[in-house]
């Protein structure tokens, strides 16, 4: 009976051996999760001080960009009031080459060019606006 009796202790012992083998095992597995998760924490709080602080330096950014965009509206409103319509600017009529008519005193081809300029760039400074 006393054989029994070791022979059950041993297997016991041997059982609770196995076992504690078991959580220190599943106690360096959770310390390392544990250990990652900590990694992973400080990584994300240092990401976010760096978008704060960056949010903060484009948050003034855009706020002076809306401002300057909103005067550029106001601007262009402005503007707004002397645009041509496109079918005033592409009748043959309207044509800066076009002929004189016989009422009109003829000039001389340098006239000619400066006002033929003139009427251009009045054209291209008003289809900037457009």
């Amino acid at each position: 009976m006393f054989l029994f009796l070791v022979k059950n202790l041993k297997k016991e012992t041997s059982r609770l051996h196995n076992e504690l083998l078991q959580h220190k095992m599943n106690t360096a597995e959770l310390k390392r999760k544990v250990a990652a998760l900590e990694a992973k924490l400080q990584a994300s709080e240092e990401e976010n001080t760096l978008l704060r602080n960056l949010n903060e330096i484009f948050g003034d950014e855009n706020d002076k960009l809306l401002s300057e965009n909103e005067s550029l509206k106001k601007e262009t409103a402005k503007f707004q009031k002397f645009r041509i319509p496109s079918s005033i600017l592409t009748r043959p009529e309207n044509t800066i080459g076009r002929k004189r008519s016989k009422s009109c005193p003829v000039s001389t081809e340098a006239e000619g060019t400066d006002e033929q300029n003139a009427v251009k760039a009045r054209v291209n400074f008003l289809s900037i606006y457009v």
